[in-house]
């Protein structure tokens, strides 16, 4: 019974162990499910997290494949609108070469006309000379009788003229005091219009008969210089005068057709608009200059050593000197030191718009006020820089050419340079030892000692200088009828510079050329109104910095009231324009 129980007992133990066993195996099996399904779990979740991770690179893949895509299609936009506007470019270069080309070849049987025309006259009058040399041999002494005759009736007209002289003077002053007593006298705007318009007329009259009259003095002055000998500088022999060459007429001049001018209204204009007046003697207490007009010849027909000959002191008004200064050896005057009354005052430029209508007063504010200025000495270009001196300056650097540079019917010898920026302008006066002259220097050289409105006085005269009216032959009135003529002379290639120097009958009262029209010259100071500067100043220079540069004297596009000595424009300094030069300018040592 013992051993029956102890092996009960040991069967209970075996089965309790087996189930602690079994429980425990149990509790295992679970713990180990329990970690696998943790491990399951974090690798879900790792998987979930790359898989997110995957996604989210590929969302950034797709957004820079998008844009990058979205940049490729905006180049290929640009480029395709860059490729039209070159396609546009290159039509429209085409088009103006073909119709520049068509009017070269216009041009050139024009040229040719007028040479077979120019032979054909050249031959009848060689054969008109051989036929009075013939008779000259059977009528020698009716010839001498004729030189008598002819040498009385010149001595009576030599009178005539003399007293023609005297009543044109008597004429002026009249005219002065009749304008002045009109402008007085004017209560109503029917009765100005009604003066102005008489006194035109009246104006008109007497400028012609005032030109017929010089023009046949000026051939007195030249026929009795025909029989006098010329002295040649250097040692040269002495040899009979022969007649100078004429100013270029409006039938004669190379033409070219450059983009016109925008007349101004309210701002003083980039492109300066053209035209002159005939009466503006009305407004000037001064006689109009006296000064005879001289019968040079242009300064690119002379031999050099008759244009030095020409620059001796002696043969400059007051205490001028003359100098041949830099590498382009172009003559300069010395402009001694002094004061002067720089820019206007409204009275006069109201003057100027009474004759002169559709320009505002606005136009012409940066001349005022007028202030004292001071300068000392220096030397100034006598004659605008040439194409043939800038030549010089490019072949000696690797400076670009200006523009219109090849046009063959614009670009002459010595036609002054245009086309260049006002950086193009500095460059060559540096190169050529000098500088750019400041905007006081310029206005002193050119009114001189007198302060003249022109260079050569204060009544206009079309036939001293290159504008507008020149080729025009009459007087603009209004902006809206030089317009209207400048667009035609544009069209037909009717206007344009001239040879530097070529009216010796405008100078200024230091000597200096062409200082009204031809083109305008760059200066060097910026652009500022008159009304931020001091009244009296030394040696004035302009600000410090800017955006717009001065240039002055007008061109020959312009009309008289933008001709004059005080009128101011401005233009960006990177502008080439067809209207533009310079002239250069040295301080005294």
């Amino acid at each position: 019974a013992e051993e029956e129980r102890r092996k009960q007992l040991l069967a209970q133990q075996e089965r309790e162990l087996q189930t602690q066993l079994a429980l425990a195996q149990r509790m295992v099996a679970e713990e180990e499910r329990r970690r696998a399904e943790a491990e399951q779990a974090r690798l879900a979740e790792e998987e979930e997290k790359r898989k997110q991770a995957l996604a989210q690179r590929e969302l950034t893949r797709q957004t820079q494949l998008t844009e990058a895509r979205r940049m490729a299609e905006e180049q290929r936009r640009k480029e395709a609108l860059t490729q039209r506007e070159l396609t546009r470019q290159t039509q429209l270069a085409e088009a103006r070469r073909m119709a520049e080309e068509q009017r070269r070849q216009e041009a050139l049987a024009k040229q040719e006309q007028t040479r077979q025309a120019q032979l054909a006259e050249a031959q009848r009058m060689a054969a008109e000379q051989a036929r009075l040399k013939e008779e000259t041999a059977l009528k020698a002494e009716q010839a001498r009788l004729a030189a008598e005759e002819q040498q009385r009736r010149q001595a009576a007209e030599a009178r005539r003229l003399a007293a023609l002289e005297e009543e044109r003077e008597r004429v002026a002053r009249l005219k002065e005091e009749a304008a002045l007593n009109a402008r007085k006298a004017r209560l109503a705007a029917e009765e100005q219009q009604r003066q102005e318009a008489a006194e035109a007329r009246r104006l008109a009259a007497l400028e012609e008969e005032r030109r017929r009259v010089a023009a046949e003095k000026e051939r007195k002055e030249l026929e009795a210089k025909v029989a006098q000998p010329q002295i040649v500088p250097n040692g040269g022999n002495k040899q009979a005068a022969t007649l100078p060459e004429k100013s270029p007429s409006p039938g004669n001049v190379s033409a070219f057709t450059p983009p016109p001018p925008t007349p101004p209204v309210v701002a003083p204009p980039s492109n300066e608009p053209s035209g002159f007046f005939g009466f503006f003697e009305n407004m000037f207490n001064k006689a109009p200059d006296s000064r005879p007009a001289t019968t040079d010849q242009p300064i690119g027909s002379q031999p050099e050593a008759v244009l030095e000959a020409r620059l001796h002191p002696q043969d400059l008004p007051g205490a001028v000197q003359s100098a041949l200064s830099g590498k382009d050896a172009v003559p300069m005057i010395l402009i001694p030191a002094g004061e002067f009354r720089m820019g206007s005052t409204e009275d006069q430029i109201s003057g100027f718009l009474k004759d002169f209508k559709g320009v505002q007063f606005s136009a012409f504010q940066a001349e005022i006020p007028q202030r004292q200025v001071s300068l000392n000495a220096y030397y100034i270009d006598q004659y605008e820089v040439s194409y043939r001196r800038y030549r010089e300056f490019l072949e000696s650097t690797s400076r670009d050419a200006p523009a219109f540079w090849e046009n063959e019917r614009f670009h002459q010898p010595d036609h002054p340079v245009l086309g260049v920026t006002w950086y193009d302008a500095t460059a060559y006066c540096t190169w050529s030892g000098k500088r750019l002259p400041t905007e006081a220097e310029w206005e002193q050289a050119a009114r001189g000692p007198q302060g003249y409105v022109f260079p050569w006085g204060n009544t206009w005269d079309s036939q001293r200088t290159n504008t507008a009216s020149y080729w025009a032959g009459k007087p603009f009135l209004s902006i809206a009828k030089w317009a209207e003529w400048m667009q035609t002379a544009l069209d037909r290639g009717k206007a344009g510079p001239l040879e530097v120097g070529t009216f010796s009958n405008g100078v200024s009262p230091f000597g200096v050329h062409d200082m009204a029209g031809n083109v305008s010259e760059w200066v060097f100071d910026w652009y500022s109104p008159y009304e931020s500067q001091p009244t009296l100043i030394h040696n004035p220079s302009g600000p410090e910095s800017g955006t717009m540069k001065v240039h002055r004297g007008g061109s020959w596009s312009v009309s008289s009231i933008f001709a004059r000595s005080t009128y101011r424009a401005r233009e960006n300094p990177e502008k080439k324009s067809p209207y533009i030069g310079m002239r250069c300018a040295k301080s005294y040592q």
